[in-house]
């Protein structure tokens, strides 16, 4: 220790000698080595949670230049300012879009200045006495959640498309009228990741809104009935898009799509090709179709309408 010759002596350290002192204990690379140290990386262990998801591994990454400090007179200390990226790897996802997340986000920890070795009189940031509003995280790379929303959606519907949750074919064919007539109606649902023209595809047409566009084919067959002596030919076949249109939300935890309200309309529709377009000629557009509703075993289940658009003819 110094003679002071029996003075007292009191240090003023600036806040530029402060963060001097910061950044001499930023160590590279993952150094742990003593108290105080503020490694480059931490490793994250796969025994956390990331929201309600368990983490398989990642790491944090504290660069130098991302470290800052402020007065705090609230604590009687310093705010300290740590910039950091975030690798994380979630175990058993969902979905693979929602596996891995690269996040940066600020920390910020008040911590207070005080002795805190009155033997030898030391002063130091005591992190063992911080209030409880101590540390705050700051996300910088804005909501890790929406650049893979509609990528998430789309890939939870594959999924139940390929478990049958979705069907590819809606049995039995059920028996439906428009005006005098009587039909069956066959109806295959289609989601080939390799045919775009047969893939299910995923849409966020606003905020609240997920539209999904099912690619289908519609064989109606059986045709029964007349009006005013004309009798239509059958078979008859359509292709299009059945479009359910359902509310979105977002909480805290999970994306959640309202289909038990979802509006579904059929899109897009042209003749089928083969013999069964033979018996539809087009003539003008007109707004999508609704969708008719019936029920089969216990589901219930949508399919539409023979097309308004498309006048039959008896051949």
């Amino acid at each position: 220790m110094a003679n002071t010759h029996g003075f007292e002596v009191i240090a003023e350290l600036t806040v530029p000698a402060l963060k001097q002192l910061l950044l001499a204990a930023w160590k590279s690379g993952g150094d742990a080595s003593g108290p105080g140290v503020i490694p480059e990386y931490v490793n994250i262990p796969n025994t956390i949670s990331f929201g309600p998801y368990q983490v398989a591994s990642g790491h944090v990454q504290i660069p130098k230049e991302q470290l800052d400090l402020e007065m705090d007179t609230g604590v009687n200390g310093v705010r300290i300012k740590l910039g950091t990226i975030n690798h994380i790897e979630i175990a058993n996802p969902p979905i693979d879009a929602a596996k891995l997340f690269d996040i940066t986000a600020d920390v910020r920890v008040r911590v207070p200045i005080r002795e805190t070795n009155p033997a030898n009189h030391e002063v130091g940031a005591d992190f063992t006495a911080m209030p409880a509003d101590a540390v705050s995280v700051a996300i910088t790379s804005g909501d890790p959640i929406a650049p893979i929303t509609t990528a998430a959606i789309e890939e939870f519907v594959h999924k139940k498309y390929q478990e049958g949750a979705i069907p590819s074919q809606i049995t039995p064919d059920p028996t439906i009228s428009f005006g005098p007539f009587s039909m069956k109606v066959h109806t295959e649902l289609y989601d080939d990741v390799n045919n775009p023209a047969r893939k299910i595809t995923i849409e966020k047409p606003d905020p609240g809104h997920v539209k999904v566009n099912i690619p289908c084919y519609l064989r109606f067959y059986d045709i029964t009935g007349s009006f005013g002596g004309f009798e239509l030919a059958t078979p008859m076949g359509i292709t299009g898009k059945a479009v359910m249109l359902a509310e979105y939300t977002e909480t805290a935890d999970r994306i959640l799509v309202k289909t038990s309200t979802a509006t579904v309309t059929l899109e897009n529709v042209t003749p089928a090709p083969g013999t069964e377009a033979a018996t539809i000629l087009p003539i003008k557009r007109q707004p999508p179709l609704a969708v008719t509703t019936w029920k089969t075993s216990s589901k219930q289940i949508s399919a539409p309408p023979p097309p308004a658009r498309f006048t039959p003819l008896a051949m």
